[in-house]
């Protein structure tokens, strides 16, 4: 579990920069305020292909995190599989945490 990571999604989230669940975050993608849609490791095939299309429409990328949804959970946030990030910033954080993991 990469701490860093959860904890740039946590503060995406106490921004009001984070939009969590599958409806949000399409819409989210739709109305062009995602910056990036970020996924945990435990999302289903079905929920992945189709939020998979909506940002290969809309050009937006899609974060694969190395991290479960029982991870964020353990850290105090609900049960998330599925996220858009709508801020530069916080985009930009989750990106140096993920570089720092090895990830990118």
């Amino acid at each position: 579990m990469n701490r860093k990571i959860i904890s740039a999604l946590s503060l995406a989230r106490r921004g009001g920069k984070l939009e969590i669940g599958f409806l949000a975050t399409k819409t989210a993608v739709e109305k062009n305020r995602a910056r990036v849609v970020a996924v945990t490791s435990d999302i289903s095939e079905g929920t992945l292909k189709k939020i998979k299309r909506v940002c290969v429409e809309r050009n937006v990328d899609i974060a694969y995190l190395p991290i479960t949804r029982g991870d964020l959970e353990k850290q105090g946030m609900r049960s998330i599989v599925l996220c858009a990030i709508c801020d530069d910033n916080f985009k930009n954080l989750l990106d140096k945490a993920m570089r720092e993991a090895g990830i990118c």
